[in-house]
């Protein structure tokens, strides 16, 4: 049972044993339910988090280096992640303002708060309310909802006041660009969630000399399934091929490891 989850592993982690062990990755992707590659859709595999989590602390890593351990622990993790199709995720420490409507006047507007540790602010006639770790717009309509105790067709708007462009501040989660780029480190994404593989190392500096623009890895968190989705991407297809589903629209949470060519 090791070494079939070693094989998984590496295969996942280290694309230089994937043919070695290509039978059992076979294996694996049948059991777990994963589409084979296409010409539509890059190579991906799932790795379960406990698993590999066992293997790491074993030190059965196989040829995965200490990056790309790193990569996937972030990914595992969930840094940056946000649920799929929110409209913003309100966090502990993020800066907002609320505003209250009734019938097209404005009742209340609270100057810019912090989310406090407990994840709660304070509001007119409700007091402390706690709204830290929920997505935006279920957050307005709760707040409204309350408000009706005192307003007729009340109307509640929470804005950002923070630097959305800072990763910490983002409602809308952020990427983690790791190897070969020259300004490696977490990325906010935009408020369109629009942000694809190709643009994140544009806005990460772009490639250093040594990188293998054919050998990228998209760590992509699931967290409902417990498992880390690794997702091989080749530029260079992009860039000499026009395959532009080489280009991949990421995801917040998304860890992008990008290798160092061998000369």
């Amino acid at each position: 049972m090791k070494f079939y989850f070693r094989s998984f592993l590496v295969t996942g982690i280290s694309a230089m044993l994937a043919s070695a062990f290509m039978p059992l990755t076979l294996q694996a992707q049948e059991n777990l339910d994963i589409p084979l590659p296409s010409e539509v859709q890059p190579d991906r595999i799932r790795i379960p988090i406990g698993k590999a989590q066992e293997m790491i602390q074993e030190g059965e890593t196989g040829e995965a280096t200490d990056d790309e351990i790193a990569a996937f622990a972030i990914a595992a993790n969930g840094n940056g992640w946000i649920p799929p199709n929110s409209s913003g995720w309100l966090r502990k420490g993020m800066m907002v303002r609320v505003t209250v409507m009734v019938q097209g006047n404005m009742e209340h507007s609270t100057e810019p708060q912090r989310i406090n540790h407990s994840g709660k602010i304070g509001l007119p006639l409700l007091k402390n309310v706690s709204v830290g770790n929920s997505d935006l717009e279920k957050t307005e309509e709760d707040l409204t909802r309350m408000y009706e105790t005192y307003y007729k067709e009340p109307l509640v708007n929470i804005e950002f006041v923070g630097e959305t462009t800072d990763p910490n501040q983002s409602p809308w989660g952020y990427v983690t660009i790791m190897g070969q780029v020259a300004n490696a480190g977490p990325l906010a994404m935009p408020p369109t969630q629009n942000l694809t593989i190709s643009g994140a190392i544009k806005l990460a500096g772009g490639f250093s000399g040594s990188a293998n623009k054919g050998s990228i890895r998209i760590f992509r968190p699931q967290p409902q399934e417990e498992s880390v989705e690794v997702i091989k991407v080749d530029l260079d297809a992009l860039a000499s091929k026009g395959r532009a589903a080489e280009d991949v629209r990421l995801r917040a949470g998304d860890v992008v490891f990008i290798r160092e060519r061998i000369f």
